[in-house]
């Protein structure tokens, strides 16, 4: 496999599939899958972490060609803790590009690799927007701490956009039930 470059467009090439994770709802994070066809035997995808609840685009996979074999282990990866389920391009879309604009909005941008990725997403004025998609919790802000984030940092982004108290904090040892 080779990632390819920022430059390339993959836009024309019709969609292979889309998946995502069967819990994204309930947890609140979706790993969304998107991938496109390229040749016969060559598929062309990018996966994309994103939280729903808070920080938008959390990692990209940017796009990488691979032989339609390679793909599917790199599927088998993504989806490791079951099987992914097919989804609507559109649903798909609305989750990538809505959580970007909730981020933005509470002081967050997405992750420095979304730009090389946009070459295989559709354009977002060409998307028919899901209206069932929801971001926060409830109305609310909710931030599950990961293990790559910088917890302080985004404390206070969030402290400055929504004031101190209007947010939840879901830590590391929260999500493990560890005794502090």
């Amino acid at each position: 496999m080779k990632p390819k470059h920022e430059e390339v467009n993959y836009q024309s090439f019709p969609i292979h599939e889309c998946l995502i994770n069967p819990s994204w709802q309930e947890i609140g994070q979706a790993r969304v899958l998107l991938s496109r066809k390229i040749s016969k035997g060559e598929i062309v995808f990018a996966t994309f972490l994103v939280d729903l609840y808070c920080l938008g685009v959390k990692d990209v996979l940017t796009p990488m060609v691979t032989p339609k074999i390679g793909y599917e282990s790199m599927k088998l990866m993504a989806y490791f803790d079951g099987r992914p389920l097919a989804c609507d391009p559109n649903l798909a879309h609305t989750i990538i590009y809505g959580s970007i604009e909730y981020a933005q909005n509470l002081g967050f941008q997405p992750h420095e690799d979304f730009s090389g990725s946009s070459s295989i997403l559709l354009p977002e004025t060409d998307i028919t927007k899901d209206t069932s998609v929801r971001f926060g919790q409830d109305g609310r802000v909710i931030y599950v701490e990961g293990p790559n984030d910088n917890p302080e940092y985004v404390i206070a982004t969030l402290n400055g956009s929504v004031g101190k108290g209007n947010f939840d904090v879901v830590s590391v040892n929260d999500l493990f039930n560890v005794d502090e």
